[in-house]
Order: structure tokens, then C-alpha cells, then sequence
């Protein structure tokens, strides 16, 4: 069990800490991710203060600060749900149950996926599962993603 003054101390300790959860406040859907990159999006300190900032929440056990290797990124991966932290930090629990080590949101009822199938060829049909509130925002994004995608013209 992770109790809520722990993370209200965390925050109020640490001022990146207290940036990083007030911008979890804020968000509708968590990951199980947060790549350093991301995170220097979000509070305003320095590369190495936000991998001090991974590593302070990997102690107070909310997750694992996992050094980028071999092409991947510098990330913090929650143990816990992110909303449940943020619960905690807002005073609405009084605990978080740390036993089922997920951090991420994709299976909570909150993010709803439809399934879109797509017959690309007549003896091909693909299948893309996108999240029910999908944005023009994020389906542009997604066709121009597509055009980048290298193929051999006909």
C-alpha cells in the first residue's frame, strides 16, 4: 500500500514532483509509459533532474526508472495506475493498492476501443483497433503516418 500523505509529501517536497502531478491532474488517459522526453515537456526542469525525478518515484514505489539502451528512451514506467496517484495526491483515496502492478489505463473502462476493418486488397483485410473518441487530430496524424510508410511502386 501506497498512502496518500506519501505522495502529497513527495509532491510537496519536490517542486518537480509537484509539476509532474499536477499536469497528471489534468490528463484523461494514462500510460504505462513516460519517456523522459515527455516528461521535460511537462515540468521545467533540466534532462538530468527529470531522470532524478524518475528515480525519486521508482523509490517511493510507484514505479521503475528504466535507463534508455540500444535505441530505446529513458522512460518511467508506473507500477500502479496514474490515476490512482493522482487520487491520492488530490485527497479523494487514502491509499493505492500497489498489488497489481499495472500502470496504465488501456484496460480501464474509461478508454473504449472500436475495432475498423479495412479490406486494403480483395485476399487482404486489415483490422486497426482505435479508441472510440478518436480525434480528426489524431486520425490526420495517423494517414500522414501512413503515407510515410516506404513501399514499392507499382
Amino acid at each position: 500500500m501506497i498512502l496518500r500523505t506519501h505522495i502529497q509529501e513527495l509532491g510537496n517536497d519536490n517542486p518537480l514532483v509537484k509539476e509532474l502531478l499536477n499536469y497528471l491532474e489534468k490528463k484523461k488517459r494514462f500510460t504505462a509509459d513516460l519517456t523522459v522526453d515527455q516528461a521535460l515537456k511537462v515540468v521545467s526542469g533540466t534532462r538530468s533532474e527529470v531522470i532524478g525525478l524518475f528515480k525519486k518515484l521508482e523509490e517511493a514505489g510507484l514505479g521503475d526508472f528504466i535507463a534508455g539502451r540500444k535505441g530505446n528512451k529513458s522512460r518511467f514506467q508506473w507500477k500502479v495506475h496514474a490515476s490512482e496517484i493522482v487520487k491520492a495526491w488530490t485527497g479523494e483515496i487514502e491509499a493505492i493498492d500497489d498489488s497489481d502492478g499495472t500502470g496504465t489505463d488501456a484496460d480501464a473502462d474509461e478508454l473504449d476501443m472500436v475495432e475498423h476493418k479495412y479490406r486494403l486488397r480483395q485476399d487482404l483485410e486489415i483490422v486497426l483497433e482505435l479508441p472510440d473518441d478518436l480525434t480528426h487530430r489524431e486520425a490526420s496524424r495517423l494517414a500522414k503516418w501512413l503515407e510515410t510508410l516506404p513501399f514499392e511502386e507499382d
